[in-house]
């Protein structure tokens, strides 16, 4: 008898196939999910891998805010806290101009005066030192009267 030259080629390629259909006759539920499961953990590190996050440079600055304000509001002129943000382009824009505006009133640039009701608020620019407006010299005339006058 004469040996086949492809011999060990065959057997191996017959070993293969078996070994795929016991493989297969072996799975099990548990199996499966558990490959899934290593499947959907590779393909979530793959996407946070691939995760970008967009930085956007915005052209406000608090210093050009703070210029804004000083410029909007007037002196003895309120103006209604409102009526600052409506121009703004976005909300970025606003709470900008927002932090500019705590600066001003931390600094005492801006004065703060409350209205009657739930969220009534103006805004004005203080009176220079040394100058009084017409209702302080009202009130210190008034005051002058009560003490001196008869």
């Amino acid at each position: 008898m004469t040996p086949r030259g492809y011999a060990s080629t065959e057997i191996r390629k017959l070993a293969e196939h078996a070994l795929a259909d016991v493989e297969m006759e072996s799975v099990t539920l548990y199996k499966l999910l558990r490959v899934f499961e290593r499947l959907l953990t590779r393909f979530e590190d793959d996407q946070k891998a691939k995760r970008i996050h967009t930085v956007y440079n915005y052209n406000y600055t608090i210093q050009d805010q703070r210029a804004y304000l000083q410029r909007t509001l007037k002196r003895g002129e309120k103006t209604a806290f409102e009526d600052l943000f409506l121009t703004l382009e976005n909300r970025i824009h606003a709470i900008v101009t927002f932090l500019a505006l705590l600066e001003l009133l931390n600094a005492q640039e801006l004065e703060l005066i409350q209205g009657e009701g739930m969220n009534n608020f103006w805004l004005t620019l203080p009176e220079p030192e040394g100058r009084m407006n017409s209702i302080d010299i009202r009130r210190l005339y008034a005051s002058s009267v009560g003490i001196f006058g008869t």
